[in-house]
């Protein structure tokens, strides 16, 4: 395959970034001794962890979305906004906390699944900034707070994010992506669970779109 990469990108003019380019095992032996790959005759390193398009991936037995630059960088922002705005009401507080954090923690939350772990993790660092703004202690529950402002846990933000990410592709122009959409959601052993856990209650509306979907390609 890297080599017909590199035969195609010969005809194209075009040379790839060896230097930006890595190999990483996902699997049941991710330990296993493997050869360097080569493309274009420069070696290509086995890795233990990438990052792509900002999201870290770390290799294993599974797939694994790493979450501990997101939150360095949200505790980075959440410490300078907090030391200029300390004399700010708390409603600007909350609202600079929004702008310029809360992107940090959702960034890429409808493309990648996190385990429950990682979103409780995810949710202690955004639950820190209502803590911090309005004088809660730390083993106190924001929880009922936080909806009393008519506001979402990060939970549910999370949960919202991948909802438009998916109502984004199922509205999508691109037949490829529809094709991979359905093709994961529609086609796995749990579809009708996934999509419940997506959808709520109106999953099986869901479902009959894709059965249409299906019958529309066979046609």
């Amino acid at each position: 395959m890297l080599d017909t990469c590199t035969t195609v990108c010969k005809e194209l003019r075009m040379k790839f970034s060896n230097s930006k380019s890595h190999c990483i095992v996902f699997g049941k032996c991710p330990k296993s001794s493997i050869d360097n790959m080569h493309l274009d005759m420069d070696i290509i390193y086995w890795t233990v962890s990438v990052k792509y398009l900002g999201v870290h991936i770390d290799g294993g037995k599974n797939l694994f979305f790493n979450i501990h630059t997101s939150r360095r960088s949200f505790y980075a922002a959440f410490n300078n906004i907090l030391s200029h705005a300390k004399t700010l009401e708390e409603p600007v507080q909350l609202a600079l906390f929004e702008s310029y954090c809360l992107p940090l923690l959702t960034f890429a939350a409808g493309a990648v699944t996190y385990s429950q772990q990682q979103v409780h993790d995810l949710n202690v660092c955004w639950n820190t900034v209502y803590r911090t703004v309005f004088n809660f202690s730390r083993w106190e529950s924001v929880k009922c707070f936080i909806n009393g402002l008519g506001k979402l846990s990060l939970r549910y933000i999370l949960k919202l994010c991948k909802v438009k990410f998916y109502f984004h592709l199922l509205h999508s122009n691109n037949r490829l992506l529809l094709d991979l959409f359905w093709l994961y959601y529609g086609d796995c052993y749990s579809a009708n669970a996934c999509l419940h856990h997506v959808f709520g209650p109106r999953h099986e509306a869901v479902i009959a779109v894709y059965e249409q979907f299906r019958a529309d390609c066979v046609t």
